[in-house]
């Protein structure tokens, strides 16, 4: 059994996924590819920038936990973080203000096959899911991890878990604010 700080962590992947879920449901190529305006993603573009921003990174989180899982560091959480974590959750979560994404992070203009795209997101969330299954009685403060986007910055498993579906709910809310804009789509019978 999970503690519960890990299923906290699984909880919030999972509320994502059923929160995108929830949003695509029914959306048409066109629906899903729709901009409001050039400098504003489409549903599509939020979702292939989060996948980008998970296959950046998740790989070096499941090294990390598998390296761990033989030779620590080991530990029992809760856990608290320091500043540069705190500011760093604080800086990927809804409310915060908005802050350009990395140009490895950033979806192209081309269309994008609605399909594939949720698919991807689905197994990255799966893998997600696992990592934080798999991180169960390690140091989630000591253990580290870096993006391949930005191999200098180093943060604590425990603070990627804990970012990475604030970031993606970001990205939900953006997606809902552009399906209620002026001049969407709408399904035609």
């Amino acid at each position: 059994m999970l503690p519960s700080y890990l299923r906290a962590y699984r909880t919030a992947f999972e509320q994502v996924t059923a929160n995108v879920e929830s949003l695509t449901l029914g959306l048409s190529q066109e629906q899903f590819n729709w901009a409001p305006a050039p400098e504003v993603w489409s549903v599509g573009q939020g979702l292939v920038h989060l996948n980008k921003a998970s296959e950046a990174l998740l790989p070096n989180v499941e090294k990390a936990l598998r390296h761990a899982q033989a030779y620590g560091p080991f530990g029992t959480g809760p856990f608290t973080y320091g500043p540069l974590s705190r500011l760093f959750i604080w800086s990927v979560r809804p409310s915060s203000p908005r802050l350009p994404a990395p140009g490895a992070y950033r979806p192209g203009p081309s269309l994008l096959d609605r399909d594939a795209t949720l698919q991807a997101f689905r197994t990255l969330q799966v893998r997600w899911m696992g990592a934080v299954e798999g991180a169960k009685g390690i140091d989630l403060r000591e253990l580290k991890a870096a993006s391949e986007a930005a191999p200098l910055v180093r943060l604590s498993v425990g603070t990627w878990f804990e970012a990475t579906p604030l970031h993606q709910m970001r990205h939900v809310e953006q997606a809902q604010r552009v399906l209620l804009t002026h001049g969407y789509p709408v399904k035609r019978p």
